[in-house]
């Protein structure tokens, strides 16, 4: 079974509904319920998907979001540690942030990190795709 994590932005784009991103985002989200993908989430990136859905959202309904996250079939959340941050601090890429779930993915074996910002991760250890060439790959 494929293994991705999935960046905040996809998961963002769902809950918010932004288009025209929401419906391939929506399809990843059915993947994993369906078990054809495992998808994984950081600690961090929720941190950051709360933060950024409250403001449009309201508190209650962005905590609403988390929790329906938390219980989605086929995705699961992982703890970011010491080891990833000083892996990131090491890393070529040149956003912190996206080197610590760069790092966080290779150390946990994923083959993929779903994401819409994959020139960010260019410099990644594990391939970037966006949403929709991970759903070709499951054609």
């Amino acid at each position: 079974m494929i293994k991705v994590l999935i960046d905040s932005d996809v998961i963002l784009d769902l809950l918010l509904d932004r288009e025209p991103f929401a419906d391939p985002s929506e399809q990843v989200f059915e993947n994993l319920a369906a078990g054809r993908i495992q998808g994984y989430v950081t600690t961090i990136a929720l941190l950051n998907i709360y933060y950024i859905a409250r403001k449009p959202l309201g508190r209650n309904a962005a905590l609403d979001c988390m929790k329906r996250l938390l219980v989605t079939d086929g995705l699961e959340v992982f703890a970011v540690d010491k080891r990833h941050i000083q892996a990131a601090l090491n890393s070529a890429m040149t956003d912190f942030e996206d080197a610590v779930q760069a790092e966080s993915a290779r150390s946990m074996g994923f083959d993929y990190i779903v994401t819409r910002n994959k020139r960010d991760f260019s410099e990644s250890p594990i391939p970037a795709m966006l949403p929709e060439e991970l759903l070709k790959k499951l054609i």
